[in-house]
């Protein structure tokens, strides 16, 4: 092989490096002055190795001994391993490509080769199983997703649909079961080409066999073959293109079959018929003295147009008035009448209020009469004429080849070279197959949550991408810039100057954003000791919810109350702080979500009295448990289902010592030992109860009387440990800063840290669209929120750990791990809940062997009374301070000015109550359907109707199209991929689903009588799916049990979690 411009560094001491051929990906170590670096023309650095020619056998001693390479030896490209990281030692590079090519990790390779087993006392703690035994333990490493931007999430949105997760990406997509896409009308086999094009998601697929790659590739490098790739890219756009007109004639045949199985029911006459298409003006006056005249005529002609039907509003119009009137005489008709040459006005007669009624009867009356103005003047792909097909098709053809030849470089490699036709810049396909979807009329609903919803974080994102247009109304100007201001928390001078455009242009606004929001002018504000107080009231804040959503209360009376109190600081520049006095329905789902605010109190420090901070509430809440709350004549009795806080604020709510002294536990009367820091080292201390609190019986827990007592609740069982801040932000978080930041014999080899933060990088293309945050480096631990420490513990982690982190701490963090499943999950809380006490209890007593009895401190220890207030409250995320501490970012990201951030708080909140009063919007009615499939091989019935994604409730979206969101599991327990979704009926949905066959255990703790399948946890094996006809089936609704957190491993292999 002749390279140029080559260059070769003869080094003085001998030096190797790991590498792969290309060719073969095949590992080697390489000596440094058997390498050859060279540039392409772009720049870029390519690396060849000089090899000994056949016959030689090249063994590890020729390596290690590095001679000159001679003239004859051929040149191979290669890529380096390490980013070309350089070893002295020869031993150490042969060592490092072991643990390269080697299914064990690094620290497994060093206990083989030092032939070392772990001490008795380490195994001592844990029965051996699949995992902890002394055999080669398995290394899980998250397969990456190709062409999927790593730093980007799109969490249930519906923008750019064409540019979201491209599954077909992948390589090895046939062998990769999960990722196929079902096969659909849209696959085609373009033999001319020699090559399989698979439409999946907007995107060509080029399967090439391996063989023909190097052929492709030398090529693509040479110039002279551009016209070759030119004429045949040129012919894959004509195809393509004259096969969405196909599918778009398809449509309207589909269409007209809908039609005709819902026509009218009178009999139409031939001399009736005969008057359509309307031919003149005086074929028009015939018709419109019949309307005006003939009851029986204008039933007639409803009845006409019914038969005639229609995909949408816009389609039904076109198709009407295409029916009724010729186009020669349409030219002289308009709707006021006004215009050169026009003789007739259409806008008010007979016949066009007999077409609104019939197309707003058949709606359902959601329309206006607005709307049948918005008749789009493009016809159909369908619908043109041959002529104007083939103007059209050569526009195509030469749009595309000058964005193909723009951004294409024929002297790339054969894999760049094949990504001509996947890339996003050519839009060879993407744009041309899949634009024949209906774009259906997006309305934005205006049904914006006036009391924010904090049970997830991206629930806003979810309602302002998916609408229901069926369920828009007209609003009024002021109502919709009402909405927007509360959505988007825009100044006040962006408001004016708002209004002042629109009011030159003629529109009725106010000229004040404070008159157009009703802010308030005047407060009461209540001065304590060390700050101010306002206080807002219970029922003024929950009156407008329940009357909001009184229709779906119809069968409850009993309202079940959770409240928080928590500090919050406005800035880091000051003191200056919130204390909010926070509530949240519970028991009913549907209003759960909206965090209600009570009172609030501001000032430089915490209050410095509790019993003159809690006292306006206190005598609102005595107030409305004994008399409850009247909405539109139906009484509600109120109950305190539970006080949420962390472990100060508690401190500070119940007048005890805080969590850092002897007696701080809230919940048993364990002493602490001071090491260090207070540490509380027993796990089976006597439980405090009510009586004993409400009398004080321990003088060395109690500061003095605690004003909630006079609350109708239990001190001890209704105040639970919060899981956010001690299992999320306290233990885990705790954990992982040991194994990033702790003591050498405890912290992770930097190789397996880079591991683990390479998995997590790659697992992000996998994370469903139901959570908030994406994964990222446990480098960044610090940083980290509650809810991806969350994420971390419930669904990953064991996951990228393994084969990493030490054998003994691994085994440990499964303890945390399968409890804290079993206590989320409402089906395991109660029927696993003791099996869960005494994982926490291992956990707490293994805690101070691994790290030391100076780390069980106050958050530790807790662990072991969270079964407790399980067996209370329910599953943990029912008496989680999630939502609260979200609308704590959504309290202060309103303020705007910090000169008065009570009153400016005040505005805020009365502005969004006036706001909720006044909302003429209807509800968003679930579920949700979005990107109609017009070609489906589902169903040959055209009242069914498949879609690529739809979204079942507020928090769960699946896509067909999504490897993140195909993976469910039944009620049945099988696990399943979607292959479509259909919708039929009454907006009732069922399945195409394909189930997974071989299904196993992921770990099995043996001494513990607990499998990973007891907590949802898989490992599956995509070679083995149902493909015969009694598992490849349709499933329904009422069928689904959760959806699934799947992480692929590998082409065949992953591992599935379920998710709530």
């Amino acid at each position: 092989m002749d390279i140029q411009s080559t260059s070769r560094t003869v080094p003085k001491t001998k030096r190797w490096v790991i590498g792969s051929f290309t060719d073969t990906n095949e590992f080697s170590v390489i000596p440094t002055n058997w390498l050859i670096r060279t540039s392409s023309p772009d720049g870029r650095t390519i690396i060849y190795c000089k090899w000994p020619p056949p016959p030689t056998s090249v063994t590890s001693d020729i390596i290690n001994i590095a001679s000159e390479p001679q003239i004859d030896w051929p040149s191979y490209k290669i890529r380096l391993a390490n980013n070309g990281k350089e070893f002295t030692n020869f031993k150490k590079a042969w060592h490092h490509k072991f643990v390269l090519t080697s299914d064990l990790s690094a620290n497994e390779v060093d206990e083989l080769k030092n032939k070392k087993l772990c001490s008795q006392a380490q195994n001592s703690n844990f029965h051996k199983d699949s995992d902890s035994s002394e055999t080669e333990e398995e290394v899980y490493n998250i397969l990456e997703l190709q062409g999927v931007e790593k730093n980007t999430h799109k969490i249930l949105s519906t923008a750019n649909s064409n540019q979201q997760m491209n599954i077909s990406q992948i390589p090895n997509i046939q062998t990769n079961r999960i990722l196929e896409v079902p096969q659909t009308v849209e696959d085609y086999n373009l033999h001319q080409y020699n090559m399989t094009y698979s439409l999946n998601n907007s995107l060509l697929e080029t399967n090439v066999s391996q063989a023909s790659d190097k052929q492709m590739s030398k090529k693509c490098m040479d110039p002279q073959h551009t016209d070759i790739l030119e004429k045949l890219n040129q012919g894959i756009i004509e195809n393509n293109f004259m096969l969405k007109r196909l599918l778009a004639k398809i449509e309207i045949m589909e269409t007209n079959q809908k039609v005709n199985s819902t026509g009218g029911d009178m009999y139409l006459d031939p001399e009736f018929i005969a008057q359509f298409p309307i031919q003149n003006s005086d074929g028009y006056k015939l018709v419109e003295d019949h309307i005006i005249n003939e009851t029986e005529y204008t039933q007639k002609l409803k009845s006409f147009i019914k038969t005639i039907g229609g995909t949408n509003l816009k389609n039904n119009v076109v198709r009407v008035l295409s029916k009724l009137i010729t186009n020669q005489y349409a030219i002289k008709c308009s709707w006021t009448g006004r215009g050169k040459n026009i003789d007739t006005r259409i806008g008010d007669s007979g016949l066009m209020n007999s077409i609104k009624n019939v197309i707003k009867e058949h709606y359902s009356n959601t329309y206006t009469d607005s709307e049948f103005e918005k008749i789009r003047k493009k016809k159909d792909l369908g619908k043109v004429t041959d002529r104007h097909f083939k103007r059209l098709l050569q526009k195509e053809v030469k749009t595309n080849l000058i964005n193909l030849i723009s951004t294409s470089n024929f002297e790339q490699s054969s894999s760049q070279c094949l990504q001509i036709f996947n890339t996003n810049d050519g839009h060879v396909v993407n744009d041309t197959i899949f634009n024949l979807l209906t774009e259906p009329n997006i309305l934005i609903d205006q049904n914006i949550p006036i009391f924010n919803n904090v049970n997830d974080s991206k629930n806003n994102t979810l309602n302002n991408n998916f609408s229901n247009t069926s369920n828009t109304v007209e609003t009024h100007i002021c109502d919709k810039l009402r909405a927007w201001n509360i959505q988007f928390n825009v100044t006040h001078n962006c408001l004016n100057s708002l209004l002042n455009i629109l009011r030159t242009e003629g529109l009725n606004v106010p000229k004040d954003g404070r008159t157009l929001m009703k802010t308030p002018s005047k407060h009461t504000i209540i001065q304590m000791n060390n700050g101010s107080y306002v206080h807002f009231g219970i029922e003024q804040m929950v009156y407008p919810i329940l009357h909001k959503h009184k229709d779906e209360l119809n069968n409850i009376n009993n309202l079940k109350f959770g409240i928080n109190v928590d500090g919050l600081p406005l800035s880091k520049s000051s003191k200056s702080q919130f204390w909010p006095i926070l509530m949240c329905i519970v028991n009913v789902k549907i209003i759960s979500k909206y965090v209600i605010l009570i009172g609030i109190f501001h000032g430089f420090e915490k209050p410095s009295s509790v019993d003159e901070f809690l006292s306006f509430f206190l005598m609102d809440a005595l107030n409305m448990l004994e008399n409850g709350i009247n909405v539109d004549n139906t009484l509600y009795n109120m109950e305190i289902a539970h006080i949420v806080c962390d472990a100060p604020a508690k401190a500070f709510l119940l007048n005890v010592k805080p969590h850092n002294a002897y007696h701080g536990c809230n919940t048993c009367i364990d002493e602490g030992v001071f090491n260090k820091t207070m540490t509380f080292l027993t796990t089976n201390s006597p439980m405090r109860t009510n009586s004993s609190f409400r009398n004080e019986t321990d003088e060395n827990y109690h500061k003095g009387t605690s004003p909630l007592v006079k609350l109708p609740i239990n001190m001890i069982d209704d105040i639970p440990v919060d899981n956010m801040h001690c299992v999320y932000v306290g233990v885990t978080k705790r954990l992982i800063k040991f194994w990033v930041k702790g003591k050498k014999d405890i912290r992770l080899l930097d190789e397996s840290k880079n591991d683990i933060n390479k998995s997590i990088l790659n697992l992000r293309s996998y994370v469903p669209s139901e959570f908030a945050r994406l994964p990222r480096s446990i480098d960044d631990i610090d940083h980290w929120k509650a809810t991806e420490l969350r994420t971390f513990i419930l669904y990953y982690g064991h996951i990228v750990l393994k084969g990493k982190l030490q054998k003994r701490f691994y085994q440990h963090f499964l303890l945390l791990f399968s409890a804290i499943r079993l206590l989320v999950n409402p089906e395991t809380c109660i029927l696993y809940n003791e099996k869960a006490r005494i994982l926490l209890e291992k956990f707490i007593n293994d805690y101070a062997i691994l790290y030391g009895s100076e780390f069980i401190t106050y958050n530790v220890h807790n662990l072991i009374h969270l079964p407790y207030f399980v067996q209370k409250h329910g599953p943990l995320d029912s008496f989680s301070a999630f939502r609260y501490e979200n609308y704590l970012k959504e309290l202060k990201k309103s303020m705007k000015c910090a000169k008065y951030p009570l009153q400016e708080v005040s505005n805020r909140i009365i502005e969004k109550y006036n706001q909720i009063n006044s909302s003429t919007a209807s509800q968003i009615k679930y579920p949700l359907f979005q990107k109609e499939k017009l070609n489906k091989n589902c169903s040959y019935n055209v009242s069914e109707i498949a879609y690529e994604r739809v979204i079942l409730h507020e928090n769960c979206l699946l896509n067909i199209n999504s490897v993140n969101n195909k993976c469910v599991m039944l009620k049945n327990g099988d696990l399943v991929i979607i292959n479509n979704l259909i919708k039929f009926g009454n907006n009732e949905i069922k399945f195409n689903v394909q189930k997974m066959l071989n299904v196993s255990e992921v770990f099995n703790l043996f001494n513990f009588n607990l499998s990973s399948r007891d907590i949802g946890s898989f490992v599956v094996d995509f070679d083995f799916l149902s493909t015969d006809q009694l598992y490849n089936t349709v499933v329904f609704l009422n069928d689904f049990k959760c959806k699934c957190f799947c992480l692929q491993l590998s082409v065949c292999k992953a591992v599935i979690n379920t998710i709530g």
